[in-house]
């Protein structure tokens, strides 16, 4: 079971590459993370993954948390794979789904539907569709912002953060506060509703 961290609760949607690395940077600054997805397996690979990389960046004095073990941040990663459950509670929830604008669009409704907090930030970790794209008629869609991760996002902290035209603003302060709180460094384009980045 997950132990549980006072600085909140972050979903990460996808449990593939990007999923795994969005997990560990959030686990070593100290986030709860729960990891979501619809395949077992899948999920089974990912924890030993996030685990073996936590090891890793603890080997090298790279943890994001002052003190933290590897140990420590991998109790705070739970997996799931009933969505409901695994977005429950979340602040910030990260999509780490492939770059296809009709599977975003499905995710994304799936999110809109769960999510009942209008304090939950949706954000898409997408390299090359903006968030026009996909949220343009989601109930929730002043919520949901684009948070790029540069690969390795560990070592290359860079990350842009691209809003649509209807992201309140509060969102925008939020993700680039959080970015920075996790050890990355945010950059926000200004071109919302630009074709691609």
């Amino acid at each position: 079971m997950a132990s549980s961290s006072s600085k909140g609760k972050i979903t990460i949607i996808g449990s593939g590459i990007i999923g795994r690395c969005w997990s560990v940077i959030f686990s070593s600054a100290g986030f709860n993370v729960a990891l979501y997805d619809t395949v077992a397996s899948q999920l089974t690979n990912a924890m030993t993954s996030i685990e073996a990389q936590l090891c890793d960046m603890e080997s090298k004095g790279l943890m994001r948390s002052p003190g933290m073990t590897a140990q420590e941040a991998f109790k705070l990663v739970a997996s799931y794979d009933d969505l409901g459950k695994a977005l429950d509670g979340a602040m910030y929830v990260q999509e780490c789904t492939p770059e296809n604008v009709e599977l975003k669009k499905k995710v994304f409704e799936n999110l809109d539907k769960c999510v009942t907090s209008s304090e939950t930030i949706l954000a898409s970790s997408s390299s090359c569709i903006v968030p026009s794209k996909f949220t343009a008629s989601l109930k929730h869609r002043s919520q949901c912002i684009v948070a790029h991760p540069i690969n390795p996002p560990y070592y290359v902290p860079l990350v842009e953060v691209v809003p649509a035209p209807w992201t309140d603003s509060k969102v925008i302060d939020q993700t680039v506060a959080l970015m920075k709180d996790i050890g990355q460094s945010p950059v926000v384009t200004k071109k919302k509703s630009m074709d691609s980045f």
